[in-house]
């Protein structure tokens, strides 16, 4: 590998602009598609329910396929696979938002069957990025940087999804109405499909491979025993995937939250959400920094901690408007501070497997952490959408009843505060960042020297 030359700020730009294109279609599905299969195309909530979970289960599935694919083929062939998915990924986002004149039954058969090719693409083409990181740079500090700009491209993305989604839509359609909603969507979805692919040659065609790691055959049989023995890749997972339960709870529940426990519209709850992703990013540029004096282990700890503590006090006044809105700055906050750390942690687990093995498995390591990650948005997705079920929740109705309101509290306060309790009895299991500096330090080493150097995981 070379390493004499890291990466410029203009190829970070470039690969953070991956997860703003990543995220362009990502937030607008876990924000608002939700909101518009419901409250937009009225369809029968349980079956949407059920829809999502299917789907976005099948959908993490194809990670692992893909990541085998990827350990086959040498690091140098990521970013042509990133250029070639680009356009796929651009023309199944916009079909997921495309009506079709069709009865309730038809739509929902149009609406399962876009929505999970576009999760396949997804998953092809950002499992395909996830592995990107690894092969930038072994510096564990400049993995944290790499990170640092891939959250703020996510943030960006997110934010600009929560603060003009329903304007934009509502403009595009003619209307600040359901009818304007319907009409809105699809050009809305069409202008982020053309950003994304673009974004994506983007960095398909910028970012620089200097790791250039061979493949190393392995049998699928041992991908369970080889990742179960890696305590660091698998209690990143863990924390990781119950982050994703926060995010999913939030985006999901940010407009049901407004709109009925609140009592103000929609478009408040995108002001929540635009809130949620400028703090997240906000936090963001004090990842590096503070991951330098703290380490990743202990600032993630920190972070938990007080996003839970924050949930506390939400809980406290669930419907005073400044409670909620200072609260959820603060939780917001933290979840970004620990966004960037968990993808460098991901990287530098994944190395202290190798190390330890003596096999490269980047690709389905990262991709079985994505489908993790996945799992754990959609078993929330699914779960804060049957609150909506258990609540009896109408779309029809300008007002609910009082039960909607408390499983929406339940959905967007409980689960998170707990899920951050749950994170640290993981996080505190991860390697300090001594243990990580010793192996990127033995990253030079032969094999069996590196081995040696890793030591027991």
């Amino acid at each position: 590998m070379n390493e004499s030359q890291q990466p410029s700020v203009w190829e970070k730009v470039c690969y953070g602009s991956g997860d703003l294109a990543s995220n362009l279609m990502w937030a607008t599905c876990g924000s608002y598609l939700l909101y518009y299969y419901t409250d937009i195309l009225r369809l029968d909530l349980a079956a949407i329910t059920f829809l999502l979970l299917v789907v976005r289960v099948i959908d993490a599935f194809v990670d692992p396929v893909v990541g085998y694919f990827l350990d086959k083929r040498s690091g140098a062939t990521i970013p042509r696979i990133i250029r070639f998915l680009a356009i796929p990924f651009g023309l199944t986002a916009f079909l997921t938002f495309l009506p079709i004149a069709a009865d309730p039954w038809l739509t929902l058969v149009w609406a399962s069957v876009s929505y999970l090719a576009f999760g396949a693409v997804y998953a092809a083409i950002n499992t395909s990025y996830g592995v990107l990181n690894n092969l930038m740079s072994q510096d564990a500090q400049v993995r944290v940087s790499l990170s640092v700009y891939r959250m703020v491209g996510c943030q960006v993305g997110v934010f600009f999804i929560a603060s003009c989604t329903l304007p934009l839509v509502h403009w595009l359609g003619g209307a600040n109405d359901v009818t304007g909603e319907r009409t809105g969507f699809a050009p809305f979805a069409a202008i982020l499909a053309a950003m994304a692919t673009l974004l994506w040659l983007a960095t398909g065609s910028v970012c620089k491979v200097r790791n250039f790691s061979q493949p190393t055959p392995y049998r699928l049989l041992d991908v369970p025993k080889l990742l179960m023995r890696n305590t660091a890749w698998r209690s990143c997972t863990a924390a990781f995937a119950l982050y994703f339960v926060n995010i999913s709870a939030y985006v999901s529940m940010a407009i049901f939250y407004a709109k009925v426990v609140l009592g103000r519209d929609a478009e408040f709850g995108g002001v929540m959400l635009s809130l949620f992703t400028f703090a997240a990013m906000f936090s963001m540029l004090f990842a590096s920094r503070v991951t330098r004096r703290l380490g990743k282990r202990t600032t993630l700890q920190v972070s938990n901690t007080i996003q839970g503590m924050a949930m506390v006090g939400v809980l406290c006044a669930p419907h005073c408007v400044p409670v909620v809105l200072v609260m959820f700055s603060i939780a917001s906050f933290t979840l970004g501070l620990g966004s960037p750390i968990y993808y460098a942690m991901v990287s530098d687990s994944i190395d202290l497997g190798t190390q330890q093995s003596g096999v490269r498995m980047a690709g389905m390591a990262y991709a079985i952490n994505s489908l993790a990650m996945k799992l754990a948005y959609a078993a929330t997705g699914s779960l804060v959408a049957s609150f909506l079920t258990f609540g009896g929740y109408d779309p029809s109705l300008t007002e609910q009843a009082k039960e909607v309101g408390q499983w929406i509290i339940i959905g967007f306060v409980g689960l998170p505060a707990v899920s951050c309790l749950l994170s640290l009895v993981f996080i505190r299991r991860y390697p300090d960042d001594r243990k990580i500096s010793h192996v990127s330090l033995a990253q030079s080493l032969p094999n069996e020297e590196r081995r040696q150097a890793a030591g027991p995981l």
